[in-house]
C-alpha cells in the first residue's frame, strides 16, 4: 500500500560501500552495488562529492578534473510523510550526478562517487 512505509530515505554511497533505507517507520527494502576489481598493478583512488539544498531545485555534483564519475545517490533530510518527502529524481548527470526531492520544496543531499585509476610504481 501506499503509505509512509513508501517513503524514500536515502540511497547514496558511504565511503567503499553503498547505504540505503526506505520508509518512515520499519520498512523492507533491498540495496544492490555493483563493484571492480582493478588489474594487477593498478588500484582506484576514489572521493565522494556531495552537494546540499534545502529549498526547490535540483542540485548537480560533478567529479573533480581527472576522475570518472562511477555512482552516486540521494539523501533525504526531511522525514515526514507529506509532499516535502517525496522522491522526484536521483541520476547520472555528465561525469557527476543529480538530484531533486520534495514536490515543490525539499531538503536534501546528493552524492557523487568519482575514482581514478593509478598504476602502482
Amino acid at each position: 500500500s501506499w503509505n509512509k512505509l513508501s517513503g524514500f530515505e536515502e540511497m547514496f554511497p558511504e565511503g567503499n560501500r553503498f547505504r540505503c533505507d526506505m520508509g518512515f517507520g520499519t520498512g523492507r527494502t533491498s540495496c544492490y552495488s555493483v563493484g571492480c576489481k582493478m588489474p594487477r598493478n593498478y588500484r582506484l583512488q576514489c572521493v565522494t562529492r556531495k552537494g546540499s539544498r534545502k529549498g526547490s531545485g535540483i542540485v548537480r555534483v560533478g567529479c573533480p578534473s581527472g576522475y570518472t564519475m562511477v555512482g552516486g545517490g540521494a539523501l533525504n533530510h526531511y522525514r515526514g510523510w507529506n509532499k516535502r518527502a517525496g522522491f522526484e529524481e536521483s541520476y547520472p548527470n555528465g561525469n557527476g550526478w543529480r538530484c531533486d526531492m520534495g514536490f515543490g520544496w525539499g531538503h536534501f543531499s546528493c552524492y557523487a562517487r568519482c575514482c581514478r585509476m593509478l598504476r602502482y610504481s
